[in-house]
């Protein structure tokens, strides 16, 4: 399991929701709302772990860019 901790709840929310519409399934951390849990199943490709990954940079860079413009 990794953990990214993300600017506050609300940020962690858009992140986790806009990578759940693109297909890939984060969580919260139970013990503090901002952090993101990416956890990977037991038996995962190469290719699907860069595809995850490439889903969760383009989030984040997105979310990036809409704090930048406010």
């Amino acid at each position: 399991m990794l953990a990214a901790i993300l600017k506050d709840a609300a940020t962690t929310r858009r992140v986790v929701s806009a990578c759940l519409s693109q297909g890939l399934i984060l969580f919260f951390l139970l013990y503090t709302d901002n952090a993101l849990r990416i956890t990977q199943p037991l038996t995962i490709s190469d290719a699907e772990i860069d595809a995850g990954c490439a889903i969760l940079r383009h989030v984040i860079q997105a979310e990036t860019r809409a704090l930048h413009m406010l």
